[in-house]
């Protein structure tokens, strides 16, 4: 039954580098219709089914499965530890355990069920249980390092630190690449103030791409993180051309709340290389400045350079919201919504923006779809319930009050419960839920939300004090403090108006120009072309400039270019991450001076138009000049193809801002 047509595309399509699991699911169902009794294509039935969290129907596929699959040890215990997984997502723990235990019988060995168990027996922080599944690991694979990690993590947690700095190390002398082995070590040192030693691991963990270490960078604070900063920049110098050093110097300040320093690093980072990545985090960082101005600038950068990420239109939504442009932030809504209709956020902002223009209606709708896609998020159920409430609807109010109550308790640790509680005449508990909220944190944020539930019980003055606290620590979002109707009771007072007033003066003060544009504009450093033109649109506050193209015949475009002082005719390719150049050209560069050694970073790989994969050279070109812009240190590849054309791609395209192709004037519209 493994050797049948629909069983094999089933199992083929589901391996592919890019899964096509809609069309696994097809071949599967048609193989158990042919063959009623094929355990392998129900246990994949049940992988596919857990993936989309259908936990249901993977549950009655993994029962038919193991009904089926008695006979063959191997998969029967992969089995039982996939039906275990579903249990344990099911909150049925005893099953999943009564799970491991039956898949471990088959496969006393199985390295992922152990593991999957220990990490089990982890979180519910019985640790010598954990211990003993790793130590079967160990037992049975001694030359793999999970064991050792996994009994390192548990010593962490019985605070063991140096027992875990000499697991995590053997863990490592197994497999000096393994980068969770430092990141992991690196929080081992951090615990015992070891800085150096924890920074070492850091940069260790970093050069082979591990991703927990960025939350490690938050826990560098003063001595530890000058010294962080201290060798990230003597990396950054070792490795001029790689900007991974700068952008994490700009984590590692913004971690710590030093947003201006944050910017510059990562406008280093990003003048190495365009990202989506940097320009998100950059606004991230000029919002907490309050400059939204300036953050929203970013964040459609990183929407040009990746339209897919689609949760970059919600942040821009906020933006645009707290630049009281709501009706934009509407629209922009609208198109994440459009893009995924299946995801509650969308509907939840959005019901926050019409809320904010008065269209409480609409807002209901909204959150209704909002409950209906997420129905365990505590704090729609509180909104509703506060536009119920504003329009007599007592009843159907408190029944949202009643369940945020029941939900915040389990899924959202009391984030909204305390204005649940209040409403629902307890007003002792939610004082409680309020102190012990700001005794574990101590966020501008929280502070606000104080200020919100005192102004709501109408304790104008505990209102006022907790509000002054949060704009001292950086409480920046005015255009919603405007608009939250918790506050009103406080907007006529003039103690709340001069407070107001005083730090958005401050903001203003606090985001003075310190940003160094990416996109470097440099006049006399224009390359000499007479037909490109430039203007200003007034409307709309842009600099357009407008850059002539030849169109050949097969439909292409063509345009010049200058790299490092030489002009070149390129192909305009948006499809294209980088600037192309054939092995002809670069030698010619470089016999000529146009570039040097230094330029060469290393190698890259590239998928050509018949859909092979080649290897070519990673260059940085130092200046390139387009139109009226000059970028610096732009990424680029030689491809080893005599023949292959010039290629004018998105390193250079992403940082331009907005391009359009006009077909009649035959210009390419560059506008910011």
């Amino acid at each position: 039954m493994q050797n049948s047509y629909n069983y094999k595309r089933g199992v083929e399509l589901c391996s592919a580098e890019s899964p096509d699991y809609s069309g696994a699911e097809t071949s599967f169902l048609k193989e158990v219709q042919e063959h009623p009794k094929n355990g392998y294509a129900y246990y994949y039935l049940a992988v596919i089914y857990d993936k989309y969290d259908r936990e249901g129907d993977a549950l009655e596929n993994i029962n038919k499965a193991i009904g089926y699959l008695k006979k063959d040890k191997d998969w029967i215990s992969y089995a039982y530890r996939l039906r275990a997984n579903i249990n344990l997502q099911l909150s049925h723990e005893d099953l999943a355990l009564d799970d491991w235990k039956a898949s471990l019988k088959e496969n006393p060995n199985d390295w992922q069920t152990l593991s999957d168990r220990a990490d089990y027996y982890y979180n519910k922080k019985q640790y010598d249980l954990s211990d003993a599944d790793y130590d079967r690991m160990i037992k049975a694979y001694p030359g793999d390092g999970l064991g050792y990690k996994g009994k390192g993590r548990n010593a962490n947690e019985r605070k063991d630190y140096q027992k875990a700095i000499e697991l995590f190390s053997y863990a490592i002398t197994l497999d000096p690449k393994d980068d969770t082995g430092y990141s992991n070590r690196a929080d081992s040192y951090l615990a015992l103030g070891k800085y150096s030693e924890a920074v070492d691991d850091v940069i260790k963990a970093l050069d082979y791409h591990n991703r927990y270490v960025y939350i490690l960078l938050s826990k560098f604070k003063s001595q530890g993180k000058d010294v962080l900063l201290a060798k990230l920049r003597i990396q950054q110098a070792k490795d001029k051309n790689n900007n991974l050093w700068s952008y994490v110097q700009g984590n590692v300040y913004e971690s710590n709340k030093d947003y201006n320093e944050a910017i510059n690093a990562y406008t280093a980072a990003y003048q190495l290389g365009a990202s989506d990545v940097i320009m998100d985090r950059m606004s991230a960082c000029y919002a907490e400045l309050g400059n939204y101005s300036k953050a929203l600038d970013c964040i459609q950068r990183a929407v040009l350079i990746d339209s897919t990420e689609t949760d970059y239109l919600l942040t821009e939504a906020r933006y645009l919201y707290e630049l009281g442009l709501t009706r934009d932030a509407i629209t922009t809504v609208n198109k994440f919504i459009e893009k995924v209709p299946d995801d509650a956020n969308g509907y939840y902002f959005k019901g926050g923006y019409e809320e904010a223009q008065g269209k409480d209606d609409e807002a209901i709708t909204d959150y209704t779809t909002a409950i209906v896609l997420a129905p365990n998020f505590a704090q729609t159920y509180v909104l509703r319930g506060n536009l119920y409430k504003r329009q007599g609807k007592t009843d159907m109010a408190l029944a949202d009050y009643r369940k945020a109550v029941e939900l915040d308790t389990v899924y959202t640790d009391d984030d909204c419960a305390k204005y649940a509680y209040y409403e629902l005449g307890d007003k002792v508990k939610a004082v409680s839920i309020q102190d012990s909220t700001l005794a574990r944190s101590e966020e501008d944020g929280d502070y606000y939300d104080a200020a919100c539930l005192y102004a709501r019980m109408g304790e104008y003055d505990k209102a006022i004090a907790y509000l002054r606290t949060a704009l001292e620590k950086g409480y920046r979002d005015f255009v919603h403090l405007k608009d939250d109707h918790d506050l009103d009771s406080l907007k006529g007072r003039e103690d709340f108006k001069s407070l107001v007033k005083k730090y958005k003066q401050k903001a203003q003060g606090e985001t003075e120009e310190k940003f160094t544009a990416p996109v470097i504009h440099a006049d006399d450093e224009v390359m000499p072309e007479s037909s490109v033109r430039q203007g200003v649109d007034m409307k709309r506050g842009r600099r357009i400039s407008e850059i002539p193209f030849m169109r050949t015949e097969g439909g292409l475009c063509k345009v010049k270019c200058n790299i490092n002082g030489l002009p070149l005719n390129f192909w305009l390719d948006t499809g294209a991450s980088d600037v192309s150049l054939s092995i002809v050209e670069a030698t010619f560069m470089m016999k000529n001076g146009y570039l040097s050694k230094d330029d060469v970073v290393g190698n890259t790989y590239y998928l050509d138009a018949n859909g092979n994969v080649s290897e070519g050279t990673k260059l940085i070109l130092r200046k390139v000049t387009f139109g009226n812009d000059v970028l610096t240190n732009v990424q680029a590849s030689v491809v080893r193809n005599q023949r292959a054309p010039l290629l004018l791609g998105q390193s250079v395209l992403a940082r331009l801002g907005k391009v359009e192709i006009d077909n009649q004037k035959r210009v390419i519209r560059i506008s910011r």
